[in-house]
């Protein structure tokens, strides 16, 4: 592999993308590195705390800006060092998420990209869409036990979300690979597997 992947997992609360990019971190193996966001740094561990605790309640603005200060730092700091050493990132969440639950779901419109733009932020290689229905993803978080502010939303916000980021992968096509999220994880697995190797051949 004479370059680096980049290669980011989205989808709505429970859909089951965390699962899937630790799967697929494991079948790539040394190669891989698996980050998240928000929290891929030591600073974005304590702006994770502050976004997710349900005891606080940022206004929009305040909490888009919170979410780009983590991808700022996790760029700096781990994103683009680890793709000039010609590994393979994976990252559980990305940009992406932001455009759907900050600019569609809080309604923050522009700010996302502009800011976006500011950090000088990649254009991941490929963007894995786990897609489920909300009704179904409620159910996942009602077993587990709703544990953050974003995942007790209401199922409107959610299926909100959800349109949101199947609008983006209608509008870029050539960068997302949209999968089903009902599909059991070890069949779901092999099936993102072989479309990335198909995709990138030698680099995967």
């Amino acid at each position: 592999m004479d370059q680096g992947l980049f290669i980011t997992f989205e989808g709505i609360e429970a859909s089951g993308k965390s699962t899937q990019a630790e799967a697929l971190a494991r079948h790539f193996g040394d190669r891989a590195l698996l980050t998240r966001e928000p929290g891929g740094t030591p600073l974005g561990r304590r702006v994770r705390e502050i976004l997710l605790d349900s005891t606080t309640t940022p206004i929009p603005d305040v909490e888009a800006l919170l979410f780009l200060a983590d991808r700022a730092q996790h760029l700096d700091e781990v994103i683009r060092p680890a793709l000039a050493e010609r590994r393979i990132v994976i990252s559980d969440r990305y940009q992406d998420s932001s455009l759907a639950y900050q600019s569609v779901g809080r309604g923050v419109g522009d700010l996302i990209p502009s800011v976006f733009r500011h950090i000088g932020g990649l254009t991941p290689d490929l963007t894995i869409l786990i897609d489920l229905d909300v009704e179904v993803a409620l159910e996942r978080l009602r077993q587990r036990g709703a544990s953050n502010r974003l995942d007790a939303e209401a199922p409107a916000f959610h299926e909100k979300v959800r349109r949101a980021f199947l609008e983006l992968a209608k509008a870029e096509p050539c960068r997302f690979e949209v999968f089903d999220g009902a599909v059991d994880v070890k069949t779901l697995s092999g099936r993102i597997a072989a479309r990335v190797k198909e995709r990138f051949g030698d680099l995967a």
